[in-house]
Formats: structure tokens, C-alpha cells, sequence
């Protein structure tokens, strides 16, 4: 079996099986990072939701997409030279049966005001409204989750293939208030905000939340 040489000074051994990521025929060129979780508690929650920066976490691998992005019916591959968190390598694992989800977390070129041609995660510059959803942010893709078995000798025990079928909607802002909907004393104001627009190049909206006072509303002059 074929050896490979990490950068640590030790060596891993070739997978027997495969691990693969592959975006659908269907969807179109996608930018951005694949990340591969495998979890060994498969009852709680999917593999992609259990990664943290606790003790508990689940393992993660990340790769970028090919320059000019992943392209319908591509793949990208996860294997022992693929840098991972908190194990570098799936060669360092231990031997069992994990389960095992793909995401493709998007990114997007900003072609900044300023001259500048960046391409950057899209949580990196979100619209307002987003709630915080900066690890899962909208336009994200992800597989179902698969059983897979991890030999000994670091290699799968059979292919191990993941499509991203799945896709993160985007949600209505749930606004100042967090029921979607203002309410007598909290009030939501969403503007476009032309100068941030002109600067990244694309639609930014901004909100502002205002906190009425208790008596407001006997006022009748108040503004």
C-alpha cells in the first residue's frame, strides 16, 4: 500500500476506500468551502450541527472548491492529506463506525468601490435580518447523513460518496422583536443603506430597532 507524508513528520497510510463529495447535475457552479463532520454519536443531531469548540465536537475536514468553483456533477475528495479539526488527518482517527454529512459553505466575489476583488464567505458581509446565522447562512448546501466504517489501517471500508442535495433556505427576519412582527413597544425600520451598497458592490440592507416607552401610545403628540 502506498504511503503518503504529512507535514508533521509522520506518515499515513492510502485509503483503501473513498470519501467524495459531489454537487449535483442539477444545481449550478457553486463557490466556496466543503467541509466533511464525522460523529460517533449518531442519535442527537446531524454530524453538521455538532461541531464546537468543546470537548465534544465532532470531527471536521475542509477543502476549498476548485478555482472557478465546483462545477454540476463535480467532486472534491477528503483524504489523509486533507487538513482537519481537532485530528489533522483521517489517518490519526480511531478505528469504528462513524456517521458522516458534507456542506458546502458559500462564498461570494465582492467587487468593492474601492477597486478591491475579493472573494470572501458570505457571512462575512450579511445582509441585516440574518439572525446570526453565520455558520449556516442561506444558499449553504448539505448531503444526508451516511454510515461509514474506518478500518484500522485509516482507510474506509467501501466508497464513501456524499451529494449535496439539501440547501439552506433563506428565513424571514425575525426582526427587532424576534416573533417576525413588531410589537407595541418594539418596532423594526429596514433601509438600504446606499453607501455600504456603492462600497461592496452589491444590496446591503441595514435595520434599527426602536424601544418605545411605556405610556407611549396615550401620548398623541408624541413622535
Amino acid at each position: 500500500m502506498a504511503a503518503l507524508t504529512i507535514g508533521w513528520g509522520w506518515v499515513a497510510a492510502a485509503t483503501a476506500g473513498s470519501l467524495t463529495v459531489a454537487l449535483p447535475r442539477s444545481s449550478s457552479t457553486k463557490l466556496g468551502r466543503v467541509r466533511v463532520y464525522l460523529s460517533t454519536s449518531c442519535d442527537t443531531a446531524p454530524p453538521r450541527a455538532q461541531c464546537s469548540d468543546g470537548q465534544e465536537t465532532a470531527q471536521v475536514f475542509g477543502v476549498d472548491v476548485p478555482d472557478g468553483g465546483l462545477r454540476p456533477g463535480g467532486t472534491v475528495a477528503i483524504d489523509a492529506s486533507t487538513l482537519g479539526y481537532p485530528r489533522h488527518s483521517i489517518a490519526s482517527l480511531p478505528a469504528g463506525t462513524y456517521c458522516v454529512q458534507a456542506e458546502l459553505f458559500p462564498y461570494r466575489r465582492y467587487l468593492r468601490g474601492d477597486g478591491a476583488d475579493l472573494l470572501l464567505p458570505v457571512s462575512c458581509v450579511s445582509d441585516a435580518g440574518g439572525d446570526g446565522a453565520y455558520g449556516s447562512p442561506p444558499g449553504t448546501l448539505y448531503s444526508d447523513v451516511v454510515s461509514a466504517v474506518l478500518g484500522q489501517d485509516g482507510g474506509w471500508s467501501g466508497p464513501v460518496a456524499l451529494e449535496l442535495t439539501h440547501e439552506v433556505a433563506a428565513v424571514r427576519s425575525p426582526g427587532c422583536s424576534g416573533k417576525g412582527n413588531d410589537t407595541d413597544y418594539i418596532k423594526t425600520v429596514s433601509i438600504h443603506s446606499t453607501l455600504l451598497e456603492r462600497f461592496w458592490g452589491t444590496r446591503m440592507k441595514l435595520e434599527a430597532c426602536v424601544l418605545l416607552p411605556f405610556g407611549f401610545h396615550e401620548r398623541a403628540s408624541a413622535r
